[in-house]
């Protein structure tokens, strides 16, 4: 029922201001409407920005970790990828569980790592820890297909007795370098040791000295191979470490370069060297240690390019990093909902201000729109509205001022006004027209307003003039100017005559019963005199530049105003001209003519009886 009444509340206040329209989306809800939309979009641009940033921070930081494990595990990794012979059985054991020691602590402290495997350089799995993910049927199903296996990824599922996980999986693969071992250890004693004796050129006891070090350094190797046992020249020493570990370890040469690791070309540059010293050529021996340090250097290339020894594969659990992206984007969206919701409340709260002032305006406004000229709309806010509310009330006194102003001006000379709008009005003719005029006097107020009160006098002439000023404007008429107790209106129109005929009749008959009851209430009464007449005037503005009316001038007003004066009280005296130019059939009396001022012949008048 409470529905109902409401809705035929509101119905029929929308009857009652239907040319005001309804608010439908107000400011308010235009804010916070506005805000979220610009929230969400900002929010959903951060929190892509956010996952991405944290995606590639958590991922790289893991791949960082398992690059550090890499190169950790390429200091002793060639126990298990190279095989390295200048370590004992037991160190290469204790290197081994040294191994498999670094790769668990490293899969218990790193939760989101299930396998962590070494293979060459071929991708055969040497060493596999953690949950078995990956085999090497999978490693060569992807290697035949060339997929890289770099980054490939792959699904575990968990399944337990409470539920079924599935968990998303990237291979990471980093390259492992050697960075110890006999490679290392014979590349670093070429560098030190056989550059020294090429270029420096010591002497024999110095060369000597070298060679029997570089031997005791790698006395253990020698004594695996029986036929190194006997070597009488640092060169032949070098090359017989290179050439064990290029076969050993299937080391690559370049095409065209596989004879250095034979004794063959060594042979050869020694002999010349026994024919330039037997000869005393030292060009033929400079030329053959030349080429043999060139030779040498070019396997101590090779042997650098073959540090790479294989691979450290992680199998890294993307569904975790995922899941601790999402709590913190969770946390985040928590974050963000918390101030999204006081800034909606500020919005909500600030707005309401605004509104209420604007709810002020509005009615203000429906106060004005009602009639209610006093109305005044108050906001004390140092603001926008505040101005707008001091310009309103600024503009309602304007308007009340010229609403006044309007009461004192003839509408001809409002309707000039509006005519002219920018244009500068001057002293002047405008144009000649042809009206209807009419002068009515009250009889008798002279002698009544120089012995009473002028509050008394005023009153009196105010409730007479207001009498015959509603019924000129009943008709249209426009009044011209009072002039003391008398009243100047002109009619214009197809039926000007008829309408000041008309006007004037009844100026008469109203004033007859305001009479009998100011007689009845002891009051006193007066009467009036009227003259109509019709003609050509010229209306423009009179006066002066500062000062000046928007006037009838010409004989037709002069002819008016006397025919007025000539008339009796409660007489109605009209000219020849507007009785023929009359269309009703007025009752009228012809009356003797007259002279009149002004006038050369005798005027003919009648007289309207009423």
């Amino acid at each position: 029922m409470k529905l109902i009444q409401k809705f035929l509340k509101n119905f029929l206040k929308k009857q009652k201001n239907s040319n005001i329209r309804d608010v439908i989306f107000g400011i308010r809800p235009r804010l916070i409407t506005g805000f979220s939309i610009i929230f969400l979009i900002a929010t959903s641009i951060l929190l892509g920005i956010t996952y991405i940033y944290q995606y590639n921070l958590l991922f790289n930081e893991k791949t960082r970790t398992i690059n550090k494990l890499s190169k950790l595990l390429g200091n002793i990794a060639e126990i298990l990828l190279e095989k390295n012979l200048m370590d004992t059985k037991i160190e290469i054991e204790n290197k081994t569980r040294f191994v498999e020691n670094n790769i668990e602590n490293f899969l218990n402290l790193n939760e989101d790592v299930f396998q962590i495997l070494l293979t060459d350089k071929k991708y055969k799995i040497i060493l596999s820890r953690g949950e078995k993910i990956v085999s090497q049927k999978q490693i060569d199903k992807l290697i035949n297909k060339k997929i890289p296996i770099s980054n490939y990824t792959i699904f575990k599922t968990n399944i337990t007795q409470e539920s079924t996980n599935i968990y998303e999986c990237k291979l990471v693969v980093s390259p492992i370098y050697q960075v110890s071992g006999l490679l290392i250890s014979v590349n670093e004693d070429f560098d030190r040791a056989y550059k020294k004796i090429y270029l420096q050129g010591i002497g024999i006891k110095e060369k000597e000295k070298i060679l029997n070090s570089l031997k005791e350094k790698y006395k253990e190797f020698f004594e695996k191979d029986k036929d190194i046992k006997d070597i009488q020249t640092p060169e032949e020493l070098f090359l017989i470490l290179y050439a064990y570990l290029y076969k050993k370890n299937n080391l690559e040469i370049e095409k065209g370069y596989t004879y250095l690791i034979s004794r063959n070309w060594l042979e050869r540059e020694n002999k010349k060297i026994e024919k330039g010293i037997n000869e005393n050529n030292l060009t033929l021996i400079k030329e053959s240690y030349d080429e043999i340090y060139k030779n040498l250097s070019k396997l101590r290339e090779f042997g650098e390019k073959s540090k790479f020894i294989g691979y450290n594969i992680v199998v890294l659990n993307i569904t975790n990093i995922v899941n601790t992206i999402n709590s913190n984007l969770l946390n985040l969206i928590i974050i963000f909902g918390i101030i999204y919701i006081l800034s909606v409340l500020t919005i909500f709260y600030v707005s309401k201000i605004y509104v209420n002032n604007i709810k002020k305006l509005e009615k203000w406004g429906i106060e004005v729109s009602n009639g209610n000229l006093s109305a005044k709309v108050e906001i004390k806010s140092r603001d926008e509205i505040g101005r707008l509310s001091d310009i309103f009330n600024h503009m309602l006194d304007e308007i009340i001022s010229r609403y006044h102003l309007e009461k004192f001006v003839s509408k001809s000379t409002i309707s000039m006004v509006k005519d002219k709008k920018d244009k500068e009005i001057s002293l002047g003719k405008v144009g000649r027209k042809n009206f209807a005029f009419l002068f009515s006097d009250i009889r008798g107020f002279t002698s009544f307003s120089e012995k009473n009160p002028p509050e008394v006098v005023v009153e009196v002439l105010n409730t007479y003039l207001n009498l015959q000023s509603q019924i000129v404007r009943k008709y249209r008429g426009d009044i011209d100017d009072f002039v003391g107790d008398q009243i100047m209106a002109h009619f214009g129109g197809e039926k000007r005559a008829d309408t000041a005929i008309k006007v004037a009749i009844e100026i008469i008959q109203e004033i007859s019963k305001l009479n009998e009851n100011r007689r009845n209430q002891k009051l006193p009464i007066f009467e009036v005199g009227i003259g109509v007449h019709i003609g050509d005037v010229v209306v423009g503005t009179v006066g002066s530049e500062f000062r000046m009316d928007f006037a009838c001038v010409g004989d037709a007003v002069n002819t008016c105003s006397r025919l007025c004066s000539v008339a009796q009280p409660m007489e109605i005296i009209a000219s020849k001209d507007i009785v023929e130019s009359s269309t009703k059939n007025f009752k009228y009396e012809k009356l003797p003519p007259i002279n009149l001022k002004g006038k050369e012949k005798p005027f003919e008048i009648f007289r309207i009886i009423s």
